[in-house]
């Protein structure tokens, strides 16, 4: 899937029926294993941001999780607008993963200078 089919998907809510459960980013920040991820590829999104002062674009990342081998995660991430700008290919960002299903990923926005 190109980043440009990721984000038609999930703006037609078809990525949303493949999830057998919703978690909040929130959810996985609170009890999720935390590790870092490179960001590999900035995507833009046409979707407007669900979160007032946040920006809905598209990251492919390198997630790195103690105790698992590195694994790319693909998705639509709403960035607070004053971290945009450092949401370049390459930057490291701490994130935390699901415990039970590690691919949902939450960026821990709170820790990023």
């Amino acid at each position: 899937t190109t980043p440009a089919e990721l984000a038609a998907l999930l703006s037609a809510g078809a990525g949303q029926a493949a999830q057998p459960r919703t978690v909040s980013a929130a959810d996985i920040l609170a009890r999720g294993t935390p590790g870092t991820a490179t960001v590999t590829s900035v995507f833009p999104s046409d979707v407007p941001s669900p979160k007032p002062g946040h920006t809905l674009m598209g990251l492919e990342l390198s997630v790195t999780i103690p105790g698992l081998p590195t694994y790319p995660v693909t998705n639509l991430y709403a960035v607070p607008d004053d971290k945009v700008g450092s949401v370049v290919v390459g930057v490291s960002l701490p994130v935390k993963a699901d415990p039970t299903m590690n691919t949902m990923v939450a960026v821990d926005w709170a820790a990023v200078v």
